[in-house]
């Protein structure tokens, strides 16, 4: 049986947003956590974290939230780089998050961008 749908763009626009909301149910460090891979280059241990969301900014309204979870784990883990890539799969957009200089600078570079005061 199908369903009475008239607006397909505002029903998908709605399962994006409840999908967003899941985020809320989670903690700052099981966000970070839940996709996170890590590379050794040149004897530096680099992790890349991404979350895929329609809706990036329930991660953005955490953004302090997350950097003090970026600092605290790059200091337990010790690794030499940490980036977290918040991923816009609606709009085919992301926003990435450093906690260092050393990041930051390498950001900068890779990306030939820029970052502002929203992804730092």
């Amino acid at each position: 049986v199908a369903a009475d749908i008239t607006d397909i763009d505002a029903l998908a626009r709605e399962q994006f947003n409840a999908k967003a909301q899941v985020l809320l149910r989670h903690s700052v460090s099981e966000i970070l956590r839940m996709d996170l891979k890590r590379f050794h280059i040149k004897g530096m241990t680099v992790a890349y974290a991404v979350c895929e969301t329609p809706d990036v900014t329930v991660l953005l309204e955490r953004r302090e939230e997350m950097l003090l979870e970026m600092t605290k784990f790059k200091e337990e883990t010790g690794h030499d780089f940490l980036f977290f890539a918040m991923i816009n799969v609606v709009e085919l957009e992301s926003n990435l998050l450093v906690v260092g200089d050393a990041e930051k600078q390498l950001a900068e570079k890779a990306f030939e961008s820029t970052m502002d005061e929203k992804t730092r």
